[in-house]
């Protein structure tokens, strides 16, 4: 029983998942949701109390498959740090590229969710520190930074960076046919931010 009980709520998951990736929040019915997902309305409020409770069931379940497949697909271990960067920067990219629905649901969770949900998303977001720049700069050497760069003026010039590379090349939809090329051009950049933050 508990099997077809996973089932189902997992086609409404996938159902709902799509619909807010392709209309966002305010846009999607529940009613399209039920078609989608081959379901009554009443079953969808058996397992979800309303469409914000919905929403925020695929944003939560969207950011464990998330951090689940960083941690099987990227291995930073034996990276050097402007590696780490890429590496995970062209994974983002490539992730965004591959689920695009999921990539716009988290996008929209997380700059601008719905009101209901805002305290409970910002919890969430907190599972999303694994995939922060902390994580690769805890142990720097700070003795290599300028003396009016502090840890947290690199950790913030970092996370600005990175951010305008994903910005870049989602936006532009590189082909990963390129990817050495990108990987390049992505290097380059951080090797320039970070090298104008050391003395």
């Amino acid at each position: 029983m508990q099997k077809n009980s996973d089932i189902t709520k997992n086609k409404i998951l996938d159902s709902a998942l799509q619909n807010f990736g392709d209309f966002g929040y305010a846009l999607t019915s529940t009613n399209q949701i039920c078609l989608d997902a081959n379901v009554s309305k009443g079953l969808i409020f058996k397992y979800f109390k309303n469409k914000a409770q919905l929403f925020y069931a695929v944003f939560a379940r969207e950011i464990d498959q998330m951090l689940s497949l960083i941690d099987k697909e990227v291995q930073l271990d034996t990276l050097e740090v402007y590696e780490k960067i890429v590496a995970v920067t062209l994974w983002k990219i490539a992730y965004a590229q591959h689920h695009p629905a999921s990539t716009k649901v988290l996008s929209e969770a997380i700059t601008s969710p719905p009101e209901v949900l805002r305290p409970l998303i910002e919890k969430e977001i907190g599972k999303l520190s694994i995939l922060s720049i902390e994580r690769f700069f805890a142990d720097i050497d700070v003795s290599r930074l300028r003396d009016d760069i502090t840890y947290e003026d690199f950790l913030r010039n970092i996370q600005v960076s990175l951010i305008g590379l994903q910005n870049f090349y989602v936006k532009n939809n590189p082909s990963f046919v390129y990817q050495d090329a990108v990987r390049k051009q992505c290097l380059d950049y951080m090797a320039v931010v970070i090298r104008g933050m050391e003395k």
